[in-house]
């Protein structure tokens, strides 16, 4: 098992991955929604894009750094969001969004929040939050949500959004603070999370 990151001929896996994790009915399990190749490919040039390996692409995470961010869809329509902080103050900041992590269903699991983490440890160098959002209604994507409250996240807006392959539903956006998620790397919790820390890093290198 390998966590690395992606370049362009990893794009059909990724999207292999997404058609695995498209919703099955099930809040617990993670599925992926939205993108296609050439939105995988700009992503791959644009931002941190990493993905566990196992001879097959089995996971993946994608983190935008400031720039892409600003030019990314959900900020474009930061407008529409139901704001419970500042949105000025947070724009203010260095941004990152984390934008997608997807992990097949089965033994992989356990390699998921090493993997989440290893897309955030560069961009969390200059980034003063780290923004996501999760699906909230018509179900719940229970899946990133534990992770996003172990680095400190908090619940800062509701976007309401439409998916052509899912169609509408309510979204989460939350915010994870440089001081709380650096915290949170420099003093884990457990000798599992220390192992998570210590694999993502030493992906990262």
């Amino acid at each position: 098992m390998r966590i690395r990151r992606a370049g362009l001929s990893d794009v059909p896996g990724m999207l292999a991955l997404k058609r695995a994790l498209t919703f099955d009915g099930s809040t617990a399990g993670g599925f992926l929604l939205g993108t296609d190749a050439e939105g995988y490919r700009q992503r791959v040039a644009d931002g941190e894009v990493w993905v566990l390996d196992d001879g097959r692409i089995v996971g993946l995470a994608i983190v935008l750094p400031d720039g892409p961010f600003r030019r990314s869809d959900l900020w474009e329509r930061r407008a529409d969001v139901r704001w419970q902080e500042d949105v000025g103050a947070l724009a203010a900041g260095t941004l990152a969004y984390y934008d997608q992590l997807g992990v097949a269903r089965g033994p992989f699991r356990r390699w998921g929040a090493a993997l989440a983490l290893a897309a955030t440890l560069r961009v969390m160098e200059t980034a003063d939050q780290l923004v996501t959002a999760t699906v909230q209604a018509p179900v719940c994507n229970l899946a990133a949500v534990p992770y996003i409250r172990r680095l400190g996240g908090r619940r800062v807006g509701r976007i309401d959004e439409v998916y052509p392959d899912f169609g509408p539903l309510v979204s989460d956006v939350w915010a994870i603070g440089r001081d709380g998620y650096h915290a949170r790397l420099d003093a884990p919790v457990g000798l599992a999370e220390r192992w998570l820390v210590d694999v993502a890093r030493e992906a990262v290198g």
